[in-house]
């Protein structure tokens, strides 16, 4: 199983479905709020952080919140760990900085200007000014991942423990176990399992 696969169950009850999808809202807005009051508070005047809030923190906080309700529907089919977390979160941030770095090349490209007009990838002044932008920020933006990934894992798991099932006796795995046991039973011969 790859680290960016997330867990989806054909059989996923309702409540499940239902729990990772709020709990995936939560982590985007969460993420969205602190975001925008760092961007705002840093800003030198109060509208000056809004083309980054619009543009680059709207669609961080909406992978966000994909990856928040994947993680869920991993932890609640007891395939999450603090490791995958971390692993993720630093492959989602270093992708998404490559994206952002990829759209501000790509438009200093096609403006005529910018810090790689007139290079060439064959050209090693080319790969110089990448390792001097793109790797750094690559990096930068793996390490906040991967933070992002474990606050958000410890966060998530938190959020599962507290929300049960509205039916108690139901198990968390949407009945799998129920069915399995129905199933060992049945093949027993209806003899009660040690």
């Amino acid at each position: 199983m790859g680290f960016f696969y997330s867990v989806v169950s054909p059989h996923m009850t309702e409540y499940t479905e239902s729990l990772a999808r709020k709990i995936g809202l939560i982590d985007a807005l969460l993420f969205f709020v602190i975001w925008s009051c760092a961007g705002f508070i840093s800003a030198a005047h109060p509208w000056g952080a809004l083309p980054v809030i619009v543009f680059l923190l709207v669609p961080a906080s909406a992978l966000v919140g994909w990856r928040g309700a994947a993680f869920v529907r991993l932890i609640l089919a007891g395939a999450a760990s603090l490791r995958r977390a971390v692993i993720e979160g630093f492959g989602w941030g270093a992708a998404f900085v490559f994206a952002i770095w990829l759209w501000g090349a790509a438009s200093s490209a096609f403006a005529a200007g910018g810090v790689l007009d007139g290079l060439s990838p064959f050209q090693a002044e080319f790969w110089y000014a990448v390792s001097v932008t793109l790797l750094p920020a690559l990096g930068i933006g793996g390490v906040l991942g991967a933070l992002h990934g474990m606050a958000l894992f410890f966060l998530n798991r938190w959020l599962v423990r507290v929300n049960p099932p509205l039916n108690p006796d139901a198990p968390p795995n949407g009945g799998a176990q129920v069915a399995l046991n129905a199933d060992r039973l049945q093949c027993l011969g209806n003899r009660p399992t040690r």
